[in-house]
């Protein structure tokens, strides 16, 4: 069992089970005695009973602890390994995973390994070590009487796993069910503005109340089934109880065994009662654990991403040589070539889908071409690690990521060193933040909430951009980055790009034109082919998609 961790508290905590077990034998023989030696209840005995029953309970609570402890850790650990390892997946991976339905899995299937470390496993051996521990005092007290009663084991079991495995098939399906009912609950709650502006609440509504409704329909199931597992244990348990008191009265009876040794097996078989009637959730417990480990284990199977050679990453100009991309067997990206050279500002347009976001993915490595290669300074970019790669590339998307903190933890995210005050409120100023800043109380320390949501969409733009400069990258690229800016912010963000070193290659996309006109070259990309290359002067005059673009957006 891969999800089991095998560590000094659980070896502990199941030895410790293990003498809770036999000292759990000896209370009923000890009661044996008491009551075959002409009744002797003696304050001195019955305290030794009394003390019996709270070492037992000592040792069996202390060694669930132990057992339980192993399993919180082993939760711990299994949760920091899997997203330690889940992070340095290609992006491929999770672009077919749907976020809300992902991250439910990975909680719902860590949980049910918790459950079974924490609960179900020091139960199962506490009960098994009881059983067995109990089945040879049994058989040395009589084992004609104990045969009457073991004989019904193998039946129970029988009926036993395949209910079992029963539940086991239900309970995947309803924990596949929570994970998308999760899923729904996340999509509809971030989102919220947007449904509220499309008046799509009767919808989300309905459509959640439709999985609402299948994830209680297999809760029903589910519980059907664990009703009747327990039951046709315990009704074993019951019939095996019937048998072994009246062959026990018999046995009384005919002068073969002693009232004392028929009041043991009436307490040990009420001691078995707990272990054996267990049996079957303990099982099912166990089946559960195994589907959980399995699907979290086989993460651990796929592939990182390719982190390329041990290349240094230099600065130059950047090659792009029959480079071809396809997503599910959609063609992106066909034959492009292309050189950007260092310092150049290069700016790329087209239509909706025409692979411009695809070609910046794929400069950083996020995508790898099927077809052709992309080089830097002579070297391919495979060859060059892929964290220097990326750690020489400063990306700026229209819709930037934010964590829930302050303005200074988004700024600082993701930098190896820490840039100074004054540094910092320097880019601010270049970004046209500086007076936004200086009407927030608390500064650079204001919260920003949850993916931003507590500023403007202009700031957040802006801010991003600020944390782009403060990693002073060689490579800069703009993905619609001015989108959510108006006229006056847009000029301060142009302006800024005029003013970046030459040294530092810039690529825009865009749609708005008024961000690119000024580039050194802007390339028009359509269809994932380039059908234009030139100065903003030049396509307008000899490119007709690219002349229709410019008069749509009224520049001249």
């Amino acid at each position: 069992m891969k999800a089991i961790r095998w560590d000094l508290s659980l070896i502990a905590g199941i030895v410790l089970t293990i003498l809770a077990a036999l000292m759990s034998v000896t209370i009923p023989l000890f009661l044996k005695t008491m009551i075959d030696g002409g009744g002797h209840f003696s304050l001195k005995n019955i305290f030794i009973l009394l003390l019996l029953f709270v070492l037992q309970a000592a040792l069996a609570g202390l060694g669930g602890f132990l057992a339980a402890l192993n399993g919180e850790k082993t939760v711990e650990s299994l949760r920091s390994r899997l997203n330690a390892h889940l992070i340095y997946l290609p992006q491929s991976f999770f672009d077919q995973q749907e976020s809300g339905e992902f991250v439910s899995r990975i909680m719902t299937d860590s949980q049910e390994i918790r459950e079974f470390v924490t609960q179900s496993l020091p139960n199962f051996i506490l009960g098994i070590f009881t059983i067995i521990f109990s089945v040879i005092a049994l058989i040395r007290l009589d084992w004609k009487l104990s045969l009457a009663m073991v004989i019904t084991f193998p039946v129970m079991l029988s009926l036993l796993i395949p209910i079992s495995k029963l539940s086991f098939a239900n309970a995947e399906k309803f924990q596949t069910s929570n994970s998308r009912l999760t899923s729904k609950l996340i999509t509809i709650y971030k989102n919220m503005a947007f449904i509220k502006l499309l008046t799509a609440e009767d919808q989300v509504s309905n459509d959640f109340d439709q999985a609402n409704q299948e994830n209680f329909s297999l809760a029903v199931q589910k519980k059907k089934i664990e009703a009747f597992t327990q039951p046709v244990g315990l009704a074993f348990l019951f019939a095996a109880i019937t048998i072994v008191f009246a062959y026990g009265g018999y046995r009384v009876s005919s002068g073969a065994i002693t009232v004392g040794t028929l009041m043991s097996f009436l307490v040990f078989t009420l001691q078995l009662l707990n272990p054996m009637g267990g049996l079957s959730d303990q099982i099912s417990s166990y089946f559960r654990m195994r589907g959980a480990s399995a699907k979290l284990f086989s993460f651990f199977e796929m592939a990182k991403e390719d982190v390329g050679g041990d290349q240094a990453f230099q600065a130059g100009d950047i090659l792009i040589k029959d480079v071809s991309f396809a997503y599910q067997d959609k063609e992106i990206i066909t034959g492009l070539d292309l050189v950007i050279s260092r310092g150049c500002r290069l700016a790329i347009v087209g239509p909706s889908g025409s692979g411009k976001s695809t070609l910046t993915r794929l400069l950083m490595r996020l995508y790898q071409p099927q077809k052709g290669q992309i080089s830097i300074n002579g070297q391919e970019i495979n060859r060059i690690d892929l964290y220097q790669w990326r750690n020489a590339i400063s990306y700026i998307a229209q819709g930037s990521f934010f964590i829930s903190g302050s303005l200074r933890d988004n700024l600082l995210f993701g930098l190896k060193s820490r840039p100074t005050d004054q540094k910092i409120h320097q880019v601010l100023q270049q970004v046209g933040l500086s007076e936004d800043l200086a009407r927030m109380d608390q500064g650079l320390d204001t919260p920003v909430g949850e993916d931003g949501n507590l500023l403007s969409g202009g700031q957040k733009q802006r801010l991003s951009i600020a944390r782009a400069l403060l990693r002073e990258h060689s490579i800069i690229i703009f993905d619609e980055a001015t989108s959510n800016l108006d006229a006056d912010k847009e000029s301060v963000i142009i302006q800024l790009i005029k003013d970046l070193p030459e040294s530092i290659t810039v690529i825009i996309v865009a749609h708005r034109l008024s961000t690119v006109v000024d580039a050194d070259e802007i390339i028009f990309f359509d269809q994932g082919r380039i059908t234009g290359l030139g100065s903003h002067k030049a396509l307008y005059a000899n490119h007709e998609d690219y002349r229709r673009y410019v008069n749509e957006q009224m520049i001249q």
